[in-house]
């Protein structure tokens, strides 16, 4: 297990999250709400599919990787990332690199799961550093998920949406 050199705090972490989920509202490709019980952070007007959104700040250009957290808590081995969004009856999870305007919709989360599952067996936990807890996750290739998410790119002022 590495453990990452800075020590992460919820505020800062908040404050990312949060610029991530006012940028998706506006520019997810299907309307969506936020999700008030909050078990999820949006739900599809259309179906009621609760979506779940992870914010990364890392550029795309600079890694080939998705970073996937396995346990929100090392400790006490409280799920992570897809995992616990599985647990919450999540149906829809999302990876968005906030600079670069893209995100990653991954619809089938057994799929997803069961190929994480077999990606990371046996790789490298990396540890972060929060303030009272520790979170351990993977560097995931994205183009070992490739074949189970959609990319979509958007334009801020516009809302409009493009895939690939």
């Amino acid at each position: 297990m590495h453990n990452s050199k800075k020590t992460w705090s919820f505020k800062e972490q908040i404050a990312v999250g949060d610029e991530g989920q006012r940028l998706f509202l506006k520019n997810y490709h299907t309307p969506i709400t936020e999700y008030v019980p909050h078990a999820a952070d949006f739900q599809v007007v259309s179906t009621g599919a609760l979506v779940e959104l992870k914010t990364d700040t890392y550029s795309m250009a600079k890694t080939p990787n998705f970073f996937i957290e396995r346990w929100s808590d090392i400790g006490s081995k409280k799920p992570g990332s897809v995992w616990q969004s599985v647990e919450k009856g999540v149906t829809i999870f999302c990876y968005m690199f906030l600079n670069d305007r893209t995100y990653f919709e991954f619809v089938d989360l057994p799929a997803l799961v069961s190929r994480l599952d077999t990606l990371t067996d046996g790789a490298y936990l990396m540890a972060i550093k929060n303030r009272g807890w520790t979170t351990g996750g993977y560097r995931v290739k994205r183009s070992d998920l490739k074949d189970l998410y959609t990319q979509y790119t958007f334009e801020v002022e516009s809302g409009r949406h493009t895939n690939k």
